[in-house]
Formats: C-alpha cells, sequence, structure tokens
C-alpha cells in the first residue's frame, strides 16, 4: 500500500509501509513510471542523487506530504472528529470538525463565505450531495449532515448549546426554527429539523428502521423486517394503543395493515362502531369525546365484537 510521496528537487519518492521506495524523476512520475528498489529505505534520511534530503516516513519529522493518516509514526495517531476534544495538534479547528471545535463564527450568515462549503458549513452552504441516502459517511458528521447522523452528543439535554446548536442542528433543545411549518422545504431546513415541511428522515433499503412510527414492516420490510400477521382482536388491541384522545391515522393503518383479509373485514366493522361511540359520548370514559371506555364499546358494539372475535386468520 502506498503511503505518501514526496517531491525534492527534479525526484519523487514514494513510501511504504515495509520500507521500500520508489524513486522517479518528477517528469516521469506522471506517467506512473519508476523503479522499486530492490533494498529497503535506510533508518536515517535519505540523500538523493542530487544532494537534496528527502522526507520520508520514519525520520522522525512530520512533514512534506506526511500526516497523521499516512505517517503515524511521524505525525502521530489521528484523534477522530467527534471525540469532544478540539485538537489543533490533529489539525482540527471550526472548520474541519466543528463537533469538537464549535461553529466558525461566520456560520451561519446567510452566505457561503470563502473557506465555507458544505461539509464546513452547510447551513450557509447548502447540504453535500450525497448527504440524505440514509448513510453517515466518513466525510458526514452531525454537523455537516443531521439527515443522516443526527444530532450531535448533548442534543435533547434540554439546553440549546450555541456552539453545536442551534434551530437547524437542535430543534429539540432550541425550538423550531421560524420558517417551519410554511410549507415547503427551506434552506435552513432538513427532515431532522422540520419534518412538517421536508417529511421523515427515513430511507428504505439502507439497512435501518429510521422511524418506527412512518418507516415500518409495511412499508419497508427490508430495513424494518417482515409484519406479523394480526387477526381481528390482536388489530383492535394494536389500534386502541393508539389512543383515542388524538386520532393519530399512521398508528390506525399501521395495525389494520397487518391484518389477514377476513379479519380486516370484522374489524374495520368493528371500529366503526367504536368509533362513533366514542365521540358521541356514550363510551367516552368521563373524560369528554375521545377518552374510549373499551368495557362501554365492548357492550355498544357486542355483535360487531363478537364478529371480531371469531375472525382468526
Amino acid at each position: 500500500m502506498l503511503l505518501g510521496l514526496a517531491a525534492c528537487s527534479g525526484r519523487a519518492v514514494s513510501y511504504y509501509p515495509d520500507g521500500y521506495y520508489d524513486r522517479q524523476d518528477a517528469g516521469a512520475a506522471e506517467g506512473g513510471s519508476g523503479d522499486r528498489d530492490a533494498g529497503p529505505a535506510s533508518d536515517g534520511p535519505m540523500l538523493f542523487p542530487d544532494g537534496a534530503m528527502g522526507d520520508f516516513c520514519g525520520d522522525g519529522a512530520c512533514n512534506g506530504l506526511e500526516a497523521c493518516e499516512t505517517c503515524p509514526d511521524d505525525c502521530g495517531i489521528c484523534t477522530p472528529c467527534g471525540d469532544g476534544a478540539c485538537d489543533a495538534a490533529a489539525s482540527e479547528d471550526c472548520a474541519s470538525c466543528a463537533p469538537d471545535c464549535g461553529l466558525c463564527p461566520t456560520c451561519p450568515n446567510g452566505a457561503c463565505d470563502a473557506g465555507e462549503d458544505c461539509e464546513s458549513c452547510s447551513l450557509d452552504c447548502g447540504l453535500c450531495e450525497l448527504c440524505g441516502d440514509g448513510y453517515c459517511t466518513a466525510s458526514e458528521d452531525c454537523i455537516s449532515c443531521t439527515p443522516d447522523c443526527g444530532g450531535c452528543p448533548g442534543c435533547g439535554d434540554g439546553g440549546c448549546n450555541g456552539a453545536t446548536e442551534n434551530c437547524t442542528l437542535c430543534p429539540d433543545d432550541c425550538g423550531e426554527c421560524a420558517s417551519c411549518g410554511m410549507g415547503g422545504c427551506g434552506s435552513d431546513e432538513t427532515c431532522f429539523s422540520c419534518n412538517l415541511d421536508c417529511g421523515v428522515c427515513a430511507v428504505c433499503g439502507n439497512g435501518s428502521c429510521e422511524d418506527d412510527e412512518f418507516e415500518t414492516c409495511v412499508n419497508c420490510p427490508s430495513d424494518c423486517g417482515v409484519c406479523p400477521v394480526y387477526d381481528c382482536l390482536e388489530m383492535m388491541m394494536c389500534v386502541f394503543g393508539c389512543g383515542f384522545d388524538q386520532i393519530d391515522l399512521s398508528c390506525f393503518n399501521l395495525c389494520m395493515a397487518q391484518g389477514c383479509a377476513d379479519a380486516q373485514s370484522a374489524a374495520n366493522n368493528f371500529l366503526e362502531c367504536a368509533i362513533d361511540s366514542v365521540f358521541s359520548g356514550q363510551c367516552d370514559g368521563g373524560g369528554g369525546p375521545g377518552g374510549g371506555d373499551f368495557g362501554c364499546i365492548q357492550k355498544a358494539c357486542q355483535a360487531e365484537f363478537t364478529t371480531c372475535l371469531a375472525g382468526f386468520c
């Protein structure tokens, strides 16, 4: 595996982990020609034919084209961005590692300034092309791509940390942006910050069941697994688990979709009767329309309930 390439006074040298190296004329290097030396590189600095000192991995100095990724012996082991420490020795700063070092002073200011890009300041420059594909890759983090990577550590603790959080990066702590809910997914909105305008952060086929309310075994079995088959009574228990204080159609639909055909017919009849009895006040449980008293519903809808009990799959 090639570790690095250093150029020096018209000569080029490529370093390998086994200590061998290639030497090439600089002009020939572009064409990929050159001879790999038959012996290992020396323990000391290499002298080129013209007398110039070569930079190589293992000379004790982090220089030339060496970095922690290509030569940890000289440059040290890379400190991963996201460990909570802003490590200047590892060249971390607000532009290269905002999760550790905080947002740069100009991010966001509404303009994609010089030195900013989709990775360092997606709030001004927009999301990178691959952000939103459902995979949090090495080039993405909780600042540059919340749709794939989620919020930074601390998001959700109730305190809005201005260094790494705002209404776009952590609406749970900082509140929703003013534009959320106005229709249309704005430049300061993502599925993470405003699913009302941008939809939910769920990508079917990435191996992760991201949102158990909207990405389910019904619409994405490859991520969420195959749905169990419910009989009528199991469907009704699922529906009543959704609650009646606020009608949650997505929850109702998921419960109903998992029943076999015969059970769905019986369940639909029982559910229509149950909803009528609750919202008419007959079986509101004393809490007003929407409360729901299952014992009362069973009596009011006895015929439908009896049929439902027989609705096995």
